[in-house]
């Protein structure tokens, strides 16, 4: 990925070598899992929710008015999650491999 950067400053060339182990850290996982870590529907579903009820209740007159609905729809969310639905169980990380130490 850093040869492809080709002509942009050394620093980021640098910085992306560095932080390759990080970016590539949900390889460790088994491959049903990866798809999971490396997607962002949860957040985006969990954006859409807010979005919708926002909607419905009209807007807000500032960003400290929104935060209890925020936290009411997250909390609920997290509910699903816990409870309802697992989008990650602590059973299926048995086929999570060791990942390598870090230079």
């Amino acid at each position: 990925m850093a040869a492809s950067l080709g002509n942009t400053p050394t620093t980021l060339v640098r910085r992306l070598r560095d932080l390759t182990t990080d970016i590539l850290a949900f390889t460790a996982f088994s491959p049903s899992y990866r798809c999971k870590i490396w997607s962002n529907n949860p957040l985006e579903r969990a954006n859409e929710q807010i979005k919708r009820r926002a909607r419905v209740v009209g807007i807000f007159p500032n960003y400290t008015n929104s935060l209890p609905l925020i936290g009411v729809i997250l909390a609920d969310q997290h509910d699903e999650w816990a409870v309802a639905r697992r989008y990650l169980t602590l059973r299926s990380f048995h086929g999570r491999t060791q990942p390598t130490a870090r230079h």
